[in-house]
């Protein structure tokens, strides 16, 4: 090519989508030290500015307060979530607590809309990604037979949120990976034994309303959807309660080289409740536990293989004040601090000063009502910070959904 033909990319005409198309993983960023230094600056394609932590904030900060304004669909909350992931990290990185003020902003809108659109969103096409965590299976089903593949490990990360993501996603991203992002919703209440059963059934909680409260029968269900999509029970496996990716049992099944791996991470969930701290606090322990590279060395060992990967969570978790303990009638103990349910004819009378919204019920069993702490409260001791799940928070309902594969 002539020495002086190159793509200017800044123009304004381009550059205003690079941010874009780098999200994306469209274009990848180089670091500098791994550039050939003997070529031409112009021959070596794309120079880029890399933004600073304070500039990377007032970008995202920026573009969040530009989306609010203009949310029209479910996919500009995907948006909104994935970008407040990052600015989360950010204030965590740099001691800035002004995603408080912002998580309260965008969850009166969330809220709003929720109430006018939730229901709506199971009944949409996945054919593109699932909106909701039961479309997750589906989706896979359908895109592995698309491409003619029948080796699939699913690896479901309890309670992760778009925030924790951002954090996980900066160490896979040293490896050698593509990796395509999308975001859906999880089931609300955002606990475990309903959204996470919702995943692996494939079905909304009102098909599995006998075993709602429990998380005894995830792999019944995990193994009965395979069965159902053609495969044999024996080439399917259900490894639960992963933290290391050293288990023994995973090691087993890894040797047996089945068709189907499902393996559920506790790791991330038990830092959650088990935090003291806040955002702060999690941030730490998720960054310690990728730096010992548990995650990526299984990772490597799924490719080697040839397994097509799939990351998924069943909630998020959001950072709650206590608005003081709840107890009111006899409720089912689903250990959240963000939601009591009560069986419907149990007349539920909270005392004054306590923010609660009584949930629909959408696509829920009828049997019960859905009491959810309003707010970032929690039905918790009074002015207590804790980090938890259950409710209607962005934090909580729009969780990430990753497929992960070698780079070509």
């Amino acid at each position: 090519m002539d020495k002086e033909t190159y793509i200017d990319f800044l123009d304004p005409e381009i550059s205003v989508y690079l941010d874009d198309l780098i999200r994306d993983n469209i274009i990848k960023l180089t670091k500098p030290t791994e550039l050939n230094s003997s070529l031409p600056i112009k021959q070596l394609g794309l120079v880029f500015k890399l933004k600073s932590q304070g500039e990377e904030y007032e970008n995202l900060r920026s573009r969040l307060k530009k989306l609010l304004c203009e949310i029209k669909s479910y996919k500009d909350w995907f948006e909104v979530a994935e970008i407040f992931g990052g600015i989360i990290n950010l204030c965590c990185i740099s001691n800035n607590d002004e995603y408080e003020t912002l998580s309260q902003e965008i969850n009166v809108k969330f809220k709003d809309w929720l109430f006018e659109n939730y229901g709506k969103l199971s009944y949409l096409s996945y054919s593109n990604g699932p909106i909701m965590v039961h479309h997750i299976q589906p989706y896979i089903i359908t895109l592995l037979k698309k491409e003619n593949k029948n080796k699939m490990a699913f690896i479901l990360v309890d309670g992760m949120s778009e925030f924790n993501w951002t954090i996980i996603k900066e160490y896979l991203e040293k490896m050698d990976l593509r990796i395509e992002k999308k975001s859906c919703f999880a089931w609300i209440p955002t606990i475990t034994s309903i959204s996470r059963q919702s995943i692996f059934s494939a079905e909304p909680p009102l098909r599995f309303k006998t075993t709602m409260f429990s998380t005894n029968y995830d792999e019944k269900h995990f193994k009965r959807f395979f069965v159902n999509s053609g495969y044999n029970e024996k080439e399917i496996a259900f490894i639960r309660s992963i933290k290391t990716f050293e288990e023994e049992n995973l090691r087993r099944a890894l040797e047996e080289d089945y068709k189907v791996l499902c393996v559920v991470v506790d790791a991330i969930d038990e830092f959650v409740h088990g935090q003291i701290f806040n955002y702060k606090g999690l941030q730490n322990q998720i960054n310690f536990y990728m730096s010992e590279g548990y995650l990526q060395k299984f990772l490597e060992e799924l490719f080697k293989k040839n397994y097509e990967v799939f990351i998924a969570s069943d909630h998020g978790n959001v950072l709650t004040v206590g608005q003081g303990n709840v107890r009111e009638g006899v409720y089912i103990d689903t250990l959240s601090n963000r939601v009591k349910i009560y069986p419907k004819d149990i007349p539920i009378e909270y005392p004054p000063g306590i923010k609660i919204i009584k949930w629909g019920g959408i696509g829920l069993p009828d049997e019960y009502n859905y009491v959810v702490s309003d707010d970032n409260l929690s039905f918790h001791d009074k002015g207590k910070t804790i980090l938890t799940h259950g409710g209607i928070s962005i934090e909580e309902v729009i969780v990430p959904f990753v497929r992960i594969m070698p780079s070509l």
